[in-house]
């Protein structure tokens, strides 16, 4: 997992700081796959790439390997352990 905070990299126009709303019209998706606290990491809808959203603005945006996390809990320990 490559998980990025850096307000310098962006997919599509989107990274740390920008509006949630922004972020899936963009991105596409926008499904809540699991909540981390209070943050809502919501698909992309391009595989292996997802988002945390939290108080109205993006995050974080993170690549990831589909075959590392098939499930969404899965997911939460790549996660966790990547910040």
């Amino acid at each position: 997992m490559v998980l990025t905070t850096n307000r310098a990299y962006r997919l599509r126009g989107v990274g740390r700081g920008s509006p949630a709303a922004l972020a899936v019209r963009r991105l596409g998706g926008g499904r809540v796959l699991l909540r981390q606290g209070a943050t809502r990491v919501v698909s992309t809808g391009a595989p292996g790439i997802v988002a945390g959203l939290r108080g109205g603005h993006v995050r974080f945006v993170a690549v990831y390997d589909r075959r590392a996390a098939r499930s969404p809990g899965a997911l939460a320990g790549l996660l966790r352990r990547s910040q």
